[in-house]
């Protein structure tokens, strides 16, 4: 090529992904609704949403072996995934494990494909509350790349301003 700072590429060489998806820069996003919040109280309602830099999928082990993995659905709590898609997809909902009543969460946006944004709907919820993402399972990737980890979230309480100003509350993940 005739110099030191010269690069060729090659065609057909392909570098197969395998990281697990990640959150994406903030990767978690609490949005309080304070008409229908009662901070005196230790309540909040409002949404949660979770960023990742790549669609999520769910992944279930059977005797310690990875299944196909399942589309990610957000699909509201009274909808369900239609007959021949149930062995591809599972709702937001039916894989979060929570310290409250799971009545108390939804899906507000229908998304019937896997997205690298969920988001979760919070009803009157008290301080201290916690999501668990992939309760019961792990998240991946269309790959079955996975971490194995269950991700796990809690409300917490912020003061905005000087010391008694105002409240609010947001999700921070639990390490």
């Amino acid at each position: 090529l005739g110099s030191d700072s010269s690069y060729a590429g090659v065609s057909g060489v392909f570098i197969p992904d395998q990281q697990p998806p990640q959150l994406a820069g903030e990767g978690v996003n609490t949005a309080i609704d304070y008409q229908a919040s009662d901070p005196n109280m230790g309540l909040y309602s409002g949404t949660v949403t979770f960023m990742f830099d790549e669609p999520v999928y769910q992944l279930i082990e059977v005797s310690g072996v990875a299944q196909v993995p399942k589309e990610v659905w957000q699909i509201g709590n009274n909808e369900t995934i239609p007959p021949d898609k149930q062995d591809s997809a599972v709702s937001l909902i039916d894989i979060i494990g929570t310290s409250v009543d799971k009545g108390k969460f939804s899906a507000p946006n229908k998304v019937e494909r896997p997205a690298s944004t969920l988001t979760i709907e919070f009803d009157n919820i008290p301080v201290g509350s916690v999501i668990r993402l992939f309760d019961t399972s792990f998240i991946c990737d269309a790959n079955s790349n996975s971490t194995k980890e269950i991700l796990s979230f809690v409300l917490e309480e912020t003061t905005i301003g000087l010391v008694g100003q105002s409240v609010s509350a947001k999700f921070v993940q639990l390490k």
